[in-house]
């Protein structure tokens, strides 16, 4: 019955766009737990465009933006037994179109010079369907990578972010380094002072 209700769940695109949604956060809270410095879920940026998630990169990335699609529809239909190989074809070319659709809208809306970072990811929270894209067509990534629109599924969304965590943790251990540093270099002097007076 849960996996009754979890495919009357993916059938209806709203609910379908909700689960992806859950599912990236669940990511998200499991890289930075609750430290909401880091990352934002629905963020509004300056064209009243919302984000489903953004990663605050600081100095080395800016704003990230992650959308969740996930273009389920024409994807089965490519892999339903029911239908012709003519009809399995054309769903071909409508999941690719629906595909290329989803990158033109993460780039138009979420990559905004001098506000955002340069690029964008869409977030597939199945990885069959991120597999069929990067297995079955390559011309897609060729345009998500002059679009900026990286496209990543669980697994990679999770190793991209750990990536930017320890970037972000050495450029805090960096920013530590210096302050010590500083006051290392101010305790000298006292020290200098003190030997001078005895």
């Amino acid at each position: 019955s849960d996996i009754l209700s979890l495919q009357s769940i993916l059938q209806d695109k709203k609910s379908r766009g909700t689960f992806g949604e859950i599912e990236l956060y669940s990511l998200l809270e499991t890289a930075f737990g609750c430290d909401y410095s880091r990352y934002s879920k629905q963020y509004t940026l300056s064209n009243n465009a919302k984000a489903d998630a953004v990663i605050f990169g600081g100095n080395n990335f800016g704003l990230l933006c992650i959308d969740s699609k996930f273009p389920l529809e024409n994807y089965r239909r490519i892999y339903d037994d029911n239908l012709s190989i003519v009809e399995k074809d054309k769903a071909k070319q409508l999941f690719k179109n629906d595909v290329l659709k989803h990158i033109s809208d993460i780039k138009n809306k979420y990559i905004i010079q001098g506000e955002t970072a340069d690029m964008a990811y869409m977030f597939i929270p199945a990885e069959a369907i991120f597999a069929e894209i990067y297995g079955n067509y390559p011309d897609v990534i060729d345009k998500s990578y002059e679009a900026k629109v990286y496209i990543v599924s669980p697994t990679t969304l999770m190793a991209y972010i750990t990536a930017i965590k320890s970037i972000y943790l050495g450029q805090k251990k960096n920013e530590k380094a210096k302050e010590i540093e500083a006051l290392l270099n101010e305790l000298a002097i006292e020290f200098t002072r003190l030997k001078d007076r005895t």
